[in-house]
């Protein structure tokens, strides 16, 4: 283009590129002063009416993800040529491949949940977009400010030229782009919302693996591909792409439309499940409004009222979970709630979650104190309750002393089971409303009473009623108020909707949706705030029109029409003056049209509110609003006159005031200046510093602090209780909290007039990356901890010390060995090691015993046993002479799980015992971890006994070794329960520790938790739920880059397919376990991924390829002096060989029995029997019994089931060619149950895969030749 101006008014600036139907330029609107796209109609074009089509269906979406239209019309090209534009947003950012480019797989699942979100608002209104691809899609990318922040994406969607409706007819013309076409759109059969899925798979495919699915030399060859072959699965491809991330997209690119998601939510439903991602003046009487009669929702009551406790009896489950919009009525719901149980007799704890505002639970514990009567608490309990809530105790009682998370979680537990306690004594229901917006105590302490409640063997006197939002609302409800971080929000939603499944697993959990009013109770409402005996005609029709029927809205919308005049009470609407009425276009502006109205003092005293977020006294209302308290007090009673505000009275307490709903603050902030606010902000910042000195200030008051010091202004006030918020969080074990308050801490302290000394400036920049470094390793952001690292050494030798040197370099070592970078890793180490040099300092030595640790745990990766003994031993020797015992504990656990991997049973226990007694200390008491778990009280002390009676002075002699299942030791009582302890007390251990680190957000050991849980779970037989335990380990260790823990948990995964038939996913996750294990240096590992493809091989018939891995297998173990696992391997051999070379079996056998232990394990003798049974039966029949019924009395001492299952399928056979008739149809029964045992749960695939195994087609032929003999006889 020549003219430098089109449709005289935008003035081209360059342009951005063309496509076959319109040319794409770089605008400059004047009138708007703002850059905008201009999509020019190329002359001549045939498709005309899909350029209309494309501006008609861009201006009636309105959504954040979808490309913003403005103006269409008409321009004169250079020619003169009329030809029609539209403009629109102009998008900065990258089309997707090419923003994918370096982004890592957190950015990836932000930018797809934004596209499925996408999809889903247009599929919804009945579109399909039928040309989703990269280019289609552009991703504008604002990068991280700090190591505390991850990089914004926003993406959007376009060129809706081909958008439509979903076809039901054959014969349409095909729509979209050939590379990305699904297969139904290319046969011109009916498509819908799931052609789009497939496009975005074939999207997805392209970004993860940088190629294409499918690709050819003509549009013909591309489409037959797209009809005709599977795509090479993603993990193969490119190993590094997550294997949840490969399965969604494989899923996403099924042929069949019904094999795919059905919609966009499901599709992001399970991709986050994958990944374990836990959204007025003062009226005069004939001006106000009635309060509204609760109507509609009796159904409702009635259903609630049917878990309240009577007599020890309920007629539904004890938890009912409430769940509606905002607005809908839930808390006039549990107010009739509460009016019918306290008639019923049954005590009523209420209270609501407030940010910022005081525990809900200190009111819940003060009214079940009052239940108590004349029984008294137990002194612990006391205690504990005294250190959480001590204005609720008294002064009188002594409160624990806490230093760290786990003496906290100690003290959570007790508060929890004290509320079991007052159960027993009354019956009661707990009422807690908007859990949405609970603190982290608040969650934690509901958690453990909802776990609580799953776990008794009977259901106590107790009910709990919740009221809770949507998760698709929770975004927008939380960004009502600017007070709570979207972060934090969304762990909390996390931990509750974990909280959710575990009830609803139990039976436990009610679900009662609120929906909004029907239009006959809308005009009962109305009704009854005119005091109208029934409503008059169309009043419910009008107003439900105008309200959607949210009870809220309802209520407000007629006292501001009342207010206006428009309504009068008493007096009947006629239909003329209903037909008049305009709906406002929001809730905010009518709220906004009643605070207009309002005198300033009473706008003053609720801005002040509207600041303080919190319930709050008079006093502080009033200092904060710079009014008077008798003026602030007549404000107070007028707000509530207009239920605006309401007074929150509790015993021994004054008075506190809080906004009556959330709508009300967003609305008051919006008309107040920025000026003004930061005065106010201000001046509450005052009145709490004198209300809370220095000594008195808990982590609550600091983060209000915090928050008015923020807003105030006063950036040197917000740094000082920043840090101080951030460090009592970390403490508190509130990750995503102090994440938050450290990283605005590092943000403040870059601003030279914050702190103007320099070297205090990087003092305590020093601090704040330390400790945001540490809890962002908790939460599993290895990449960003690492980050904040390198910052820290950056400050030099002024801000960090020879100790703190030594400490982040063997930090970042640790972290690199983390995401699976060894030679990285010992880099860091090495520098590590050569700073701590040979400084005879206390701090320096602990510091490079620290060292020889992680590079001693580098080692046994490797499977470098020997430089493991040095290391490690290295390190107990300077820990102990340090005294630092509990230290030295974690070197002497490396050194057990060394030996045991060597074989050397008898070390390996002595060295446990070593790091049992030293992580007991002096006190002969376990302390935590232990003692910090939900466990209940006989099985918590019988592990305690189990550990403290455990000497060392016999072998180790674990039961079932990694053949059924690679577990992860990572702590010293963890190798306990791996290596000695029974499965039960081992499974009653890591559920309790799952729970734990999960409270904690430890992301790295909730994983390992839940790889060791489902290990021993697959021993068990339950295999689907061993399954979602592998997929959740692994979905936590790709979203945390931790290589080492997702090869394992894959490796888990690879064992599950072989045994459900599924060997051609076992091969392909095997092959990706062995490139990770090369790659990052676990040779230990390698062997288990080659055993693994020898098995998986074997299965598919291909005998001499499972061989050769089989005997790399054998070197590999030999090569490390693994002999347990050599011993597993050589069995896997004969078991290969039993198929054409009995000689062969024998020999592996004998060579298998030769090695390894000296006292074979069970599951080794159990699968040595049930290989001798199988060559008996091909030798001499009537000698295969004997060794099947001891393989079988094995497996069923030690509880393996699919070694069981084995055992009763090769019995059968035997009976079968002995024709003992009856036996062997015992067996085969036995079998049928146990076969429905392990599949139980298990997806249909793969239970058809089962059916296909060579064990499966051995027991259909024996059934056979069973019922031809029973026939013949």
């Amino acid at each position: 283009m020549t003219k430098p101006l089109l449709a005289d008014r935008y003035r081209v600036q360059r342009k951005l590129g063309e496509g076959g139907m319109a040319e794409v330029f770089l605008v400059h609107d004047p009138l708007a002063d703002r850059p905008l796209a201009l999509k020019l109609l190329k002359p001549d074009i045939s498709e005309r009416d899909y350029f209309l089509q494309e501006f008609r269906t861009l201006a009636r979406l309105d959504h954040p993800n979808i490309v913003r239209v403005f103006d269409f019309g008409e321009a004169c090209d250079e020619h003169g040529v009329r030809r029609d534009y539209y403009t629109c947003e102009y998008l900065a950012g990258a089309d997707l491949y090419a923003a994918t480019a370096e982004m890592d797989f957190e950015g990836l699942f932000d930018v797809v949940r934004q596209i499925l979100e996408v999809l889903a608002y247009i599929h919804d209104r009945g579109l399909v977009h039928y040309d989703v691809k990269p280019e289609n899609i552009t991703v504008e990318v604002e990068p991280a400010t700090s190591p505390g922040r991850r990089p914004e994406h926003r993406v959007k969607l376009v060129d809706f030229g081909l958008t439509g409706e979903a076809t039901t007819e054959r014969g349409q013309k095909i729509k979209g782009t050939v590379h990305y076409v699904a297969p139904e759109v290319a046969r011109s059969l009916p498509a819908d919302r799931r052609a789009d899925l497939y496009s975005l798979g074939v999207t997805l495919y392209a970004c993860l693996t940088r190629k294409l699915p499918f690709d050819g030399g003509s549009a013909v060859s591309i489409i037959r591909k797209h009809l005709e072959h599977p795509p090479e699965p993603p993990t193969s491809v490119r190993t590094e792409v997550p294997e949840a991330w490969g399965g969604f997209v494989l899923r996403l690119l099924a042929k069949d439309p019904a094999a795919r998601y059905p919609d966009a939510p499901e599709a992001l439903a399970d991709l986050a499940r994958r990944l374990g991602k836990p959204h007025q003046a003062g009226p005069g009487p004939s001006r106000v409004a009635l309060s509204p009669a609760f109507v509609g929702r009796d159904r409702l009551l009635d259903e609630l009222a049917a878990s309240l406790p009577r007599a020890g009896r309920r007629e539904g489950p004890p938890v009912t979970w409430i769940e509606g919009a905002e607005g809908v009525g839930k808390t006039r719901l549990v107010r009739a709630l509460k009016v019918r149980a306290q008639l019923g007799g049954i005590a009523v704890l209420d209270s609501v979650c407030l940010k910022q505002g005081a525990p809900p639970f200190a009111r819940l514990v003060r009214l079940a104190r009052t239940l108590l009567g004349a029984h008294a608490v137990a002194p612990a309990t006391e205690r504990a309750l005294a250190t959480l809530f001590p204005h609720v105790v008294g002064s009188g009682v002594s409160r624990e002393r806490i230093t760290n998370p786990e003496e906290l979680r100690s003290v959570l537990d007790r508060v929890a089971e004290f509320f079991f306690e007052v159960a027993e004594k009354r019956e009661f229901v707990v009422v807690l409303e908007d859990i949405r917006r609970a603190n982290e105590l608040t969650v934690a302490l509901l958690g453990n009473l909802l776990r609580g409640l799953a776990n008794r063997r009977r259901t106590p006197g107790l009910s709990v009623v919740l009221t809770d939002r949507p998760e698709g609302e929770s975004g927008e409800v939380l960004a009502l108020t600017e007070d709570i971080p979207e972060d934090i929000a969304g762990e909390i939603v996390e931990d509750l909707s974990e909280i959710r499944r575990q009830l609803a697993r139990h039976g436990l959990v009610r679900s009662l949706p609120l929906e909004p009013l029907s239009v006959e109770d809308t005009g009962r409402m109305v009704a009854s705030m005119l005091a109208l005996p029934a409503p008059p005609p169309r009043l419910g029709e009008t107003f439900h029109e105008l309200t959607g029927g949210n009870p809220f809205f309802v209520e407000e919308l007629v006292r501001s029409l009342v207010e206006d005049g428009l309504l009068r009470p008493r007096e009947s609407p006629g239909e003329e003056s209903l037909a008049a009425l305009e709906a406002p276009r929001s809730l905010a502006e009518l709220l906004g049209r009643r605070l207009a109205r309002m005198p300033e003092d009473t706008r003053a005293v609720l801005v002040a509110l509207s600041v303080l977020v919190a319930p709050s006294s008079l006093d502080l209302v009033a200092e904060t609003a710079k009014r008077p308290a008798e003026v602030t007090l007549d404000a107070l009673d007028s707000l509530m006159r207009r239920q605006l505000v309401v007074r929150l009275e509790e015993e021994g307490q004054a008075p506190r005031y809080r906004l009556a709903h959330s709508q009300v603050q967003r609305s008051v902030l919006k008309t107040v200046s920025r000026r003004a606010l930061q005065a106010t902000h201000r001046r509450a910042l005052r009145a709490l510093e004198e209300r809370f000195p220095a000594t008195d200030r808990d982590g609550i008051v600091l983060e209000r602090l915090t928050r008015h010091a923020d807003k105030g202004g006063e950036l040197a006030a917000a740094l000082r209780y920043g840090v101080a918020a951030g460090l009592a969080a970390q403490a508190s074990g509130n990750p995503a909290l102090a994440i938050e308050l450290l990283d605005r801490a590092l943000e403040l302290l870059r601003w030279e007039s914050v702190v103007e000394d320099p070297d205090e400036r990087r003092r305590q920049e020093a601090l704040t990356l330390t400790r945001l470094s540490e809890v962002l390793s908790t939460v599993g952001r290895y990449k960003d901890a690492a980050r904040a690292l390198e910052e820290l050494l950056e400050l030099g030798p002024q801000a960090v010390d020879g100790p703190a040197t030594v400490w982040a370099r063997r930090r970042l070592g640790d972290l690199a060995l983390r995401q699976g970078s060894s030679a990285e890793a010992r880099r860091w180490l090495q520098d590590a090691l050569a700073a701590a040099g040979d400084d005879p300092g206390p701090d320096m030595r602990t510091e490079r015993a620290r060292v020889l640790e992680v590079m001693a745990r580098v080692a046994l990766w490797r499977g470098d046993y020997l430089q493991v003994t040095s290391l490690a031993g290295e390190s107990v020797a300077i820990y102990e002479s340090l005294g630092r015992a509990q230290d030295a504990a974690w070197a002497e656990h490396i050194l057990c799980v060394s030996e045991y991997c060597r074989g050397e049973t008898q070390r390996a226990a002595e060295h446990l015992a070593a790091c049992l007694r030293l992580g007991r200390g002096e006190e002969g008491a376990h302390r935590p971890p232990l003692e910090g778990l939900a466990l209940e009280d006989e099985v918590a002390e019988r592990l305690r006994a189990a550990l403290a009676a455990f000497d060392g002075s016999a072998p180790i002699r674990r039961e079932v070794g990694d053949a059924f299942g690679l577990s992860i030791s990572f702590s010293p009582e963890g190798s306990y329960f791996d290596l000695v302890a029974e499965d039960e007390d081992a499974l009653a251990f890591y559920a309790a520790s799952l729970e734990r680190y999960e409270r904690m957000g430890d992301a790295q050991r909730s994983a390992l938790a839940r790889n060791n849980l489902g290990v021993l779970r697959r021993r068990q037989g339950l295999l689907a739920a061993a399954w979602a335990d592998f997929e959740a380990a692994l979905a936590i260790h790709e979203r945390t880059g931790d290589r080492h823990g997702g090869a394992v948990a894959l490796m888990n995964l690879v064992g599950l397919c072989a045994l459900l038939g599924d060997s051609e996913g076992a091969l392909q996750r095997a092959r990706r376990a062995l490139s990770i294990a090369r790659d990052i240096g676990m040779t230990w590992l390698t062997g288990h991924c080659h055993r693994a493809l020898g098995r998986a091989l074997a299965e598919q018939g291909a005998l001499r390829e499972a061989d050769r891995e089989l005997q790399r297998a054998v070197g590999v173990f030999q090569m490390i002096g693994n002999r347990r696992s050599l011993s597993d391997v050589l069995l896997d051999c004969a078991e290969l060989y039993l198929r054409e070379d009995l000689d062969q079996t024998q020999g592996f056998l004998a060579r298998a029995v030769a090695g390894g232990e000296s006292e074979k394990a069970a599951d080794f003798v159990a699968r040595q029997r049930l290989c001798e049974g199988a060559v008996a039966l091909a030798e001499d029949p009537a000698r295969a019994p004997r060794s099947l019924d001891d393989a079988l009395r094995v497996a069923q001492r030690v509880g393996l089931v699919e070694l069981q299952l084995e055992a009763h399928r090769r019995l059968a056979e035997a009976y079968t060619r002995l024709g003992t008739l009856r036996l062997a149809q015992e067996h085969l029964d036995r079998g049928h149950d146990l076969e429905q045992t392990l599949l139980r749960g298990i997806e249909p695939a793969l239970r058809e895969a089962f059916e296909l195994t060579q064990s499966s087609a051995r027991t259909r032929e024996t059934s056979r030749r069973l019922v031809e003999r029973s026939l013949e006889d």
